[in-house]
């Protein structure tokens, strides 16, 4: 069911901090069969990067993490100072 009316929630993340977050890229472009390799996506992570700069975030990319690596990775970030002094947060997927 949907309505006409419109969405009144004020729920929202504060984003007036500078920085105002933390970012961190993941690009897995090179996997151990090489036909796999995912040609042009140095492109999508230069333009993500601009964009998060953009929006006032700090900017760490990483490249060709393993499924280990990613889970420490989100370890270790987790416990980053620098993301507990920012209230930016935004994940992808979600």
């Amino acid at each position: 069911m949907t309505s006409d009316k419109p969405n009144t929630t004020t729920d929202e993340y504060k984003m007036d901090s500078y920085p105002r977050g933390l970012c961190v890229i993941i690009n897995n472009e090179n996997f151990k069969d090489p036909k796999h390799k995912r040609n042009g996506s140095q492109k999508d992570v230069e333009r993500l990067k601009d964009l998060f700069k953009y929006l006032g975030f700090l900017v760490e990319i990483k490249k060709d993490q393993t499924t280990y690596e990613i889970k420490q990775l989100m370890i270790d970030y987790s416990k980053d100072r620098r993301h507990f002094q920012r209230p930016g947060h935004l994940e992808y997927p979600p």
